[in-house]
């Protein structure tokens, strides 16, 4: 059994209040368990090199803990697309300079974009990373190719991603409405 209590020193500049997570704040954490530090700046580092929240495992009251064993193992740990988040995806696979498309308008299951100029090359691996990261509920990435230039306010679409179905339904106010997002 171990004890764990986030703590930092004076003037460091790090902030390791959320090394154990929201549930744990300011609260010790009890248990035993492995403690995986996620970060690369340690990776070739040695026990007593280690932040304080991480020391604190290893030194219980000021002294070695002598009721538990601790073991610094370093191991290669690879995080699969599904771990990443929409914009952590885009921000690694679209270039530096480029601003990352993070907004987009939904009706029904149809997500709706409006692309950038820049953005154009990558609209299809845009596309495939917000249907991705939204399915079940976003069935369909369209983007909107031309100016509104008519009365009706409809808009030219080209469907990026998943089916081609433009027909959804939406509901406001509790009616159900199948509206096809081509012509209203």
């Amino acid at each position: 059994m171990a004890a764990v209590v986030v703590v930092e020193e004076e003037g460091d500049g790090e902030d390791l209040s959320g090394l154990l997570g929201e549930e744990y704040k300011g609260r010790k954490w009890r248990g035993s368990t492995r403690l995986v530090l996620l970060d690369e700046r340690y990776s070739n580092r040695v026990a007593e090199e280690m932040p304080e929240a991480i020391k604190a495992v290893l030194i219980e009251g000021g002294k070695k803990s002598t009721t538990s064993t601790f073991e610094l193992v370093r191991c290669k740990l690879t995080l699969f697309y599904s771990y990443w988040q929409k914009n952590e995806i885009l921000e690694a696979v679209l270039p530096k300079d480029m601003i990352i498309p993070s907004a987009f308008e939904t009706v029904g299951h149809i997500a709706h974009l409006n692309l950038r100029d820049e953005h154009l090359p990558y609209k299809k691996l845009i596309a495939r990373v917000v249907l991705d990261k939204n399915q079940p509920k976003i069935q369909t990435v369209v983007n909107k190719i031309d100016a509104i230039h008519n009365d009706y306010r409809t808009m030219q679409l080209e469907v990026l991603a998943g089916n081609r179905s433009l027909v959804s339904t939406v509901v406001e106010n509790g009616l159900r409405f199948h509206v096809d997002l081509a012509t209203v």
